[in-house]
């Protein structure tokens, strides 16, 4: 698992006008594309290989505040990795970019988001995009106890979401080839860490 997993919906969207020129353009698109029927639902975690390849939403929110969407986008889904960029937003909001830095990098990795790969130089993950270093970004959020930890994560994604969003149980990790890899990954995250201290701070 890579930050938090959590069900996420489009807001309530207020009735607009047909004519309104983001809606012709939204309820256009989804005419043009909700036929497509390529790819293959992602099943490394049980819980995706669930999804409907038939679901097919698209939402707006603009930064005046209103909320446009069409089709399935009332429709709960688990965010999964949606949740790197807004963790790492809370570490550098909290923390500030130097502090940060020390725990992960901002260096593309050319490597796949699982591959268990460190900068050498600076023994941190890459970039906080692949899950080695989503997994360094996430044990920057503050708590006294993992139940802490978790409450103020799931806080902070109800926050950017406008509205209570819940962890969808079912999603959290599975004893799979993915789980096994992805605690590998902690672990050597972990232990680089610890090595990068002792170096920093005798």
């Amino acid at each position: 698992m890579t930050g938090v997993s959590a069900k996420s919906v489009a807001p309530a969207v207020t009735d607009f006008s047909p004519s309104a020129p983001i809606e012709d353009y939204l309820q256009d698109l989804y005419n043009r594309y909700r036929e497509l029927s390529g790819g293959k639902v992602a099943d490394y975690i049980p819980e995706l290989s669930k999804a409907d390849p038939n679901d097919f939403g698209i939402a707006i929110a603009t930064v005046d505040g209103e909320v446009y969407s069409v089709g399935d986008a009332n429709k709960t889904f688990t965010i999964q990795s949606v949740s790197k960029p807004f963790m790492y937003g809370y570490a550098l909001e909290h923390y500030g970019r130097e502090t940060v830095l020390k725990h992960v990098g901002v260096e593309p990795t050319g490597e796949a988001f699982n591959s268990i790969v460190l900068d050498e130089v600076a023994n941190r993950p890459f970039n906080p995009m692949v899950n080695a270093g989503a997994i360094a970004v996430a044990e920057l959020m503050r708590g006294e106890s993992e139940a802490e930890r978790n409450a103020n994560m799931l806080a902070l994604f109800s926050s950017l979401a406008g509205r209570p969003l819940d962890i969808d149980d079912p999603a959290e990790p599975e004893v799979t080839p993915a789980f096994w890899k992805d605690l590998t990954t902690a672990a050597v995250v972990a232990i680089a860490l610890w090595v990068a201290a002792a170096i920093l701070f005798g």
